[in-house]
């Protein structure tokens, strides 16, 4: 029987409030000494989580890496190439050429959704409540841009996902050198209809000398039933405009995926990082009319600036 879950509004605040509550487990242990920084290019998360990154979804959006936690400024600054499905169950795909930029000031930092494929914290704005040797914790807000009807043709007929702010607790655990397991809870604060999502991975990296590492990574996605509705369902409403047939899926797992990725160091400040990963909708999502594949493939080339705190 699969796995399933349900996360409406009661549940979704206990789900949210567990999440919190480990973190706070883990910052009452003793301290670790920090793992220095190497001069090796930056490790990534396994970004094919994140809607708005190389891969449409993909697991979690983990929180890898130690970061700076001193009073050093960094910032990041780049561009990238993404090849992507239209939406996630398109069996379209497009590029699309954006810049992305992402800060940190101490355990501080704001990144937009694209530089998470070269940084090692979160989307939006976050706080390291936890950054350890072997474990890392945050809080943070992100914004949601949710999905628009003229994405793709098979839309018509669909209203617009509206944007939305999102809660997130992330805990990560670095068992040896290279090796990121995480778990990411992301919740709709505005209620507009987002839902919660629990993402867990797992990568590991491969040094190839001090200016390259390869990284392999893999993961899964949970959806509550608010969550699958509003991207994969299709009310008496819709159906009625798009004729396409009802279809209310329930909560459960929503994707699993696995990703691969190249960092090159080109020099002291700039590196490039090519990735590439797919995905695989199941369940729920799988068996929605809008899933026109199940298989969701995407390719990012990315470059970037980075400047100017400890390594």
């Amino acid at each position: 029987m699969p796995f399933s879950f349900r996360l409406v509004s009661p549940l979704r605040r206990t789900a949210f409030t567990l999440a919190l509550a480990s973190i706070a487990i883990l910052s009452a242990a003793p301290a670790a000494a920090q793992s220095p920084q190497a001069s090796a290019p930056p490790a990534t998360q396994t970004s094919a989580s994140n809607p708005s990154a190389s891969l449409p979804t993909l697991g979690t959006e983990p929180v890898t890496g130690t970061a700076n936690t001193d009073s050093t400024f960094n910032y990041t600054l780049g561009g990238a190439v993404i090849y992507a499905p239209a939406y996630i169950g398109a069996d379209t795909q497009r590029a699309r050429v954006r810049p992305f930029f992402a800060a940190q000031y101490g355990r501080w930092s704001i990144a937009d959704s694209r530089a998470t494929t070269v940084t090692d914290f979160g989307a939006g704005a976050s706080y390291a409540l936890i950054d350890r040797a072997s474990w890392r914790a945050s809080l943070g807000l992100r914004l949601d841009n949710g999905r628009k009807s003229a994405d793709s043709p098979e839309l018509v007929g669909f209203d617009d996902v509206k944007a939305t702010l999102r809660g997130r607790a992330s805990v990560s655990w670095t068992p040896q050198p290279n090796w990121n397991v995480s778990s990411s809870v992301q919740t709709d604060l505005l209620g507009r209809k987002g839902g919660t999502t629990l993402g867990i991975g797992a990568s590991r990296s491969f040094p190839l000398g001090p200016t390259q590492r390869i990284s392999v990574s893999a993961g899964a996605m949970f959806a509550d039933r608010q969550n699958m509705m509003t991207y994969f369902g299709v009310d008496a409403a819709t159906a009625l405009r798009s004729g396409k047939p009802k279809y209310t899926p329930g909560a459960g797992l929503r994707d699993v995926g696995v990703g691969v990725s190249h960092n090159l160091r080109i020099s002291e400040r700039w590196f490039m990082m090519t990735s590439a990963g797919v995905a695989q909708l199941v369940g729920g999502a799988a068996d929605s009319p809008i899933a026109r594949t199940r298989t969701q493939s995407a390719v990012t080339l990315s470059v970037a600036y980075q400047c100017c705190g400890k390594r």
